[in-house]
């Protein structure tokens, strides 16, 4: 059974992670600051799902109704609270969230 994911902050990692996700047959939505992904660059990553057509800017996030899908934070640690805190509209709204950030928060020094 397919499910929708968005994947939010997507940068290398998190475009593989949805690459991932792609090959198993999920829909996905990637959610990134650049939206310029060039057919160039996807093959240099190794990406064989991955299209433009899936990446949208996170400037359009807060406008995302909190449907059914299920949302993956992926940015580094100093990005988390960043993409928390810029997008706190749409993250109030959600009940469950994944996050594939590992560290140390940057502004509290707290693990996550």
């Amino acid at each position: 059974m397919a499910t929708k994911f968005r994947v939010l902050g997507a940068g290398v990692w998190g475009l593989a992670f949805s690459d991932y996700l792609l090959n198993l047959g999920h829909s996905v939505e990637i959610f990134r600051r650049d939206t310029s992904l060039e057919a160039e660059s996807i093959q240099q990553l190794g990406l064989k799902n991955v299209t433009p057509n899936h990446v949208k800017s996170l400037e359009d996030l807060n406008n995302q109704k909190p449907d059914n899908a299920t949302n993956i934070i992926a940015v580094n640690s100093k990005g988390f609270s960043d993409l928390l805190n810029n997008y706190e509209n749409y993250f109030g709204r959600l009940t469950k969230l994944i996050s594939l950030t590992k560290g140390i928060d940057h502004q509290s020094g707290k693990y996550f």
